[in-house]
């Protein structure tokens, strides 16, 4: 198992190097040049969580305040920006800092007086240890959490019964459920 940004990611499955990798979709600056080969099974349907110090904040007043947030090629603020960018003054975040972990933002933002924000994943997993608020948005983000993999990767057998176990452990309990009974300190 390793940790790779999507470039590397899509990189390492073109050329045979992976089997299975786990990816927020739809990837709006794929440069994979046949998607077709692709399949994705989805894991979870996600949205931003937006957090901040004040539960009566409605988002329309976060705009203004400073953020902690992740580096510019991350996924989130890829999303951010394509969702919300009109919402922000000069359509950016005011972004103090940034980290690549959501522990990392959260921690920073709930010790300052940053907001932040994270994946909906994340927040169900880890809301009993947030202090900070998620704020209503009017606007959906589509995308998800899937993992993706050659469509004739699908035969091999390991693969195969991991698509099947996974279906399973699904089928068992559903994945929101699974989240809400995380107990993981962040």
């Amino acid at each position: 198992m390793g940790f790779y940004n999507r470039t590397e990611l899509w990189d390492r499955l073109d050329n045979n190097q992976l089997d299975l990798a786990v990816l927020y979709m739809p990837d709006h600056n794929s440069t994979v040049k046949n998607m077709k080969q692709y399949m994705a099974k989805q894991i979870y349907p996600e949205e931003v969580i937006f957090l901040t110090h004040d539960p009566e904040n409605e988002f329309n007043k976060t705009t203004q305040h400073k953020w902690a947030a992740y580096p510019k090629n991350y996924y989130l603020l890829q999303i951010v920006r394509r969702f919300y960018a009109s919402k922000f003054p000069n359509n950016e975040l005011n972004t103090t800092v940034t980290f690549t972990a959501p522990y990392q933002l959260i921690k920073f933002a709930e010790q300052t007086d940053c907001n932040t924000y994270v994946s909906k994943s994340f927040y169900k997993a880890h809301k009993a240890e947030i202090t900070l608020s998620p704020v209503k948005t009017k606007s959906e983000t589509n995308f998800e959490s899937c993992f993706i993999y050659r469509k004739n990767k699908s035969e091999i057998p390991r693969l195969a019964n991991f698509l099947k176990e996974w279906d399973k452990f699904i089928e068992e309990k559903d994945y929101d459920s699974r989240l809400e009974d995380i107990k993981v300190n962040i």
